[in-house]
């Protein structure tokens, strides 16, 4: 049986007329058919094409995503062919076991009608917590009993943290708190049961009202009502359930004070009651429905949760701040007050403005306009990361920078000269009407035209030295380079003694490392200049007129779009403030290739070029400490705020990507190493651990302390490459991985932190200008260890017993790894540095044995008075 859609009228851009499932079902298959591949890793972009060619044919003409109603059930129908076989009518026990429950699993029991349809109706959700000590199918069979219930709800219990202190928290020291049980069993109905996305309740039962609350107030968005049962409310402030209906029944001091505060407030969706029967609540819930357009929301921002209510997000630049906005379909503003935030993204669709024409914003004094297009990709995006679902659907952004510039910065593309265009088009074809134009521009002061006729020749013919001289580049033997740095950087690898030292192999003409010459053999040749390699066939693709940008393929014809300097970000070209924008989130990183380094980052551009720059002087410090250099170029991870950080670390609050990182070093230091970092490539999990670090330029001194973390952050990738741990790799995502990847390790904890350490906070800054203290940077860590209590006996330091639930013992640990291998490089006690040498030499020559090691612990352990003589200096 197919069931009609009826599309609300709406306010906003024009919709086609109501359609039955029927009319929906290829599109529906078309993105089944994108959820795969992206699953899979494996054929996504056939598959993005496939389907936005089944959205232009079920919607022709215009934009198919402005029919933000037929697309969502065209997903809930998607979904519903893909869920799996349950038991209904009977209450069962199951186990979750993925995301940040990759060990024990999450348990939770649920129960679904006895006549459910999983393919013809969606059905009101009841996410239910127990109370303290009551099991899930437990609390299933006594709290949620009623015929009206078993007939007409999906009910799903979870399993709570032991302690109840842990229950209104999303970690607790790194690990999974109540608040992360309640999102994940959220995920789990909404992935397994056909649930109705706009009918999703959070209902606490004694103890579990407090988490019920803190799941409102965290994730606002997502339901449409929470419920408390014969249990007291949480201390929060009402502000973030100004869009969430609350129901508290039974509920002490607390929750009278709760809804007292919220209607004060003008909430009047709060709601007391002293009756606590399971029918009183259903009755109430059968009233509500999730608001997905709301024109009004106001956002306290947490730590660090909540950022984020319905189609409202902040990037904090404070502690807690406050943002009231409200959207006004019928003149198509967007209007927002905001306190501590430097950055605010608005999530919009058709259903909320009519995004065909511009926005006005009014943000405290400033007002602009701005237009907002439609993308298929970034919705896409959106609801793999969980920010939409089949309820409620983004398809725009709209990013407002709350800094000294314009709040929507428009597109910085000059007007295009005609006479210049003109000139162009007629030489085009030709490299000598193309040369004389070039002259043409030089003689006229003409820079950016002439720029844009000499890439233009060089696509004719790519060795034209003087086209080439003209635009800066630089020639070797191996391939031209862009600048003479980039040349400079490359002719730094290619010094025999330096290569040798380094462990590197003197191949088919260039010196490179040993892992590098089995694709070679295989026909692959290295661009030295990005450090990418490329394939046959991507040689071909070269031969045709293609271009890279970064690690995307362009097509010949799309090439002038590179000459005017814009950025091609999920499909569509936008100048570079449109890019940082876009690329500001986890799931949408700039992926920047370089011969040293490839930096996978949130910041915006120019923060994250820097970041490199000092990340690849980094590599020398990491040189002087092991002697081997691993393959180049490095992956190193940048993220542009603490939530941002802890969050890529920890995985998604609700279990949809899993932490990246479980030894919790995160919550110590600014730098940790994303050993658990496995995204799907070609089918399968594929291993991308790297060093992560946090830039955040709006924190107070953010842009220095950015440095020391990206440095240890590059110095954490270099650490893994010369040390990896392959065969732990391949028991992923076994419950012993991460004791496993530790276990393969050769060198000790000690040194694998302390070189990253060392090249953090110990290294000699070579930019400092005559007169100036190029060791400050050790001086500097040395009074913090100080602070921290001093340098502990070398023996009590070697043994590196970290715990990061003592986060100060643990720093303290970081900064005494680091003197010693600061002591180790730079402290001319010869015992010492002659174990070193010997270290050195073995590790870069892959002999390096136990006896290495040995020698060098003891020479350090027997110098112990001339590393606390050392410890004293005040720089050098």
């Amino acid at each position: 049986m197919l069931v009609t859609l009826t599309l609300l009228t709406l306010l906003g851009g024009p919709q086609v007329p109501p359609q039955d499932d029927g009319t929906l079902e290829g599109l529906s298959q078309a993105f089944s058919a994108y959820f795969e591949a992206r699953e899979g890793g494996d054929g996504v972009e056939n598959a993005h094409q496939s389907l936005q060619a089944s959205l232009h044919k079920t919607f022709p003409g215009g934009s198919p995503l402005r029919n933000v109603d037929a697309i969502e059930r065209a997903l809930q129908l998607s979904r519903a062919h893909s869920l799996g076989k349950v038991r209904k009518g009977k209450i069962t026990d199951d186990v979750y076991v993925g995301g940040a429950f990759q060990g024990a699993g999450l348990s939770y029991a649920y129960r679904v009608p006895k006549d459910y349809k999983q393919e013809e109706e969606l059905y009101p959700l009841i996410l239910a917590i127990p109370d303290q000590g009551e099991s899930p199918a437990h609390h299933l069979r006594d709290s949620w009993s009623s015929r009206e219930v078993r007939e007409r709800a999906i009910v799903l219990a979870i399993e709570m943290p032991t302690d109840p202190g842990e229950w209104d928290k999303v970690m607790v020291d790194g690990l999974p708190g109540g608040l992360c049980h309640v999102l994940t069993g959220a995920r789990i109905a909404a992935e397994r049961f056909a649930a109705n996305p706009n009918r999703v309740f959070v209902a606490g039962h004694g103890k579990g009202v407090l988490a019920a609350m803190a799941a409102g107030n965290t994730q606002p968005q997502r339901f449409a009502g929470i419920v408390g049962r014969s249990g007291d409310a949480a201390e929060l402030d009402p502000d973030n359930f100004g869009t969430l209906p609350v129901f508290l029944a039974g509920g002490g001091a607390r929750a009278t004070a709760f809804v007292k505060a919220a209607v004060a407030k003008g909430l009047e969706h709060c709601t007391l009651s002293a009756d606590t029967s399971e029918l009183k609540a259903w009755t109430w819930m059968a009233e509500q429905r999730r608001d997905v357009a709301p024109g009004r929301i106001v956002l306290a921002v947490g730590e660090p949760f909540p950022v984020r209510s319905g189609w409202l997000r902040a990037m904090p630049s404070e502690v807690r701040p406050q943002l009231t906005a409200s959207l006004d379909a019928r003149t198509n503003t967007v209007r927002l007050e905001a306190r501590g935030a430097s950055r605010v993204v608005f999530y919009l669709n058709d259903r909320m403005l009519d995004l065909d024409r511009p926005l006005k914003i009014i943000a405290g004094p400033k007002k602009g306009t701005a237009r907002v297009r439609r993308n298929l990709a970034l919705a896409l995006d959106r609801l793999l990361d969980g920010t939409s679902d089949t309820g409620c659907l983004y398809t725009a952004e709209l990013v407002i920078d709350l800094g000294q510039g314009p709040l929507w910065p428009e597109t910085t593309r000059a007007p295009k000269d005609k006479s210049f265009e003109a000139r162009l088009t007629a030489a085009k074809g030709s490299v000598d009407a193309l040369w004389k134009l070039h002259e043409w521009c030089h003689g006229n002061s003409r820079v950016p035209e002439s720029v844009i006729t000499l890439k233009s020749l060089l696509r004719l013919e790519p060795d034209h030295r003087e086209a080439r001289s003209a635009l800066g580049h630089r020639w070797s033997p191996v391939q031209w380079f862009t600048s003479q740095a980039a040349l400079d950087t490359f002719n730094g690898t290619q010094d025999a003694q330096w290569a040798a030292e380094s462990g590197w192999v003197n191949y088919q003409t260039s010196w490179m490392h040993t892992d590098e010459r089995s694709r070679l053999s295989k026909g692959m040749q290295k661009d030295y200049e990005t450090g990418e390699w490329v394939s046959g066939a991507e040689r071909k693709l070269l031969d045709q007129g293609w271009e890279r940008q970064d690690l995307q393929w362009i097509e010949p014809q799309e090439a002038p779009q590179l000459d005017e300097g814009l950025w091609r970000v999920d499909g569509e070209w936008v100048d570079l403030a449109a890019a940082d924008r876009r690329r500001a989130v986890i799931g949408s990183m700039w992926c920047i290739p370089g011969a040293q380094v490839r930096l996978h980052t949130t910041c915006d551009r120019e923060v994250a070029l820097l970041a490199r720059a000092h990340m690849e002087r980094a590599i020398g410090d990491m040189r002087k400490v092991f002697g081997a250099v691993p393959p180049l170029p490095l992956d190193v991870t940048l993220l542009r705020i603490e939530e941002q950080f802890d969050r890529f670390a920890f995985g998604e609050t609700d279990g949809r990507r899993p932490p990246s990182h479980v030894g919790r070093l995160h919550l110590i230091h600014n730098g940790y190493f994303a050993e658990s970092w496995f995204p799907a490539e070609g089918g399968s999990p594929s291993y991308r651990g790297m060093g992560v670090g946090l830039w955040d330029t709006d924190y107070p001194n953010g842009d220095a302390y950015g440095v020391h973390s990206a440095r240890v952050a590059l110095g954490l990738s270099y650490m893994d490459a010369l040390d990896p741990s392959p065969k732990a790799h391949r028991t992923y995502p076994d419950v012993d991985y991460y004791a496993e990847f530790e276990a393969e390790k050769r060198l000790p904890q000690w040194l694998r932190w302390g070189g990253p350490v060392y090249a953090e906070r110990f290294f000699e800054d070579t930019a400092v200008p005559p007169g100036g203290n190029p060791w400050w940077a050790r001086s500097w860590s040395i009074e913090n260890l100080e602070r921290l209590g001093g340098l502990r006996p070398v023996a009590e330091v070697m043994a590196f017993e970290i715990d990061p639930d003592q986060r100060e013992d643990a720093q303290r640990f970081l900064i005494e790894a680091g003197l010693l291998v600061a002591f180790m490089v730079d402290g001319d006690h010869e015992p010492v540095a002659l174990a070193h040498a010997e270290f050195k030499r073995a590790l870069a020559a892959g002999r390096l044995r136990r006896s290495h090691l040995e020698r060098l612990a003891e020479a350090l352990t027997q110098g112990e008075t001339a590393l606390a003589a050392f410890a004293s200096l005040d720089g050098r």
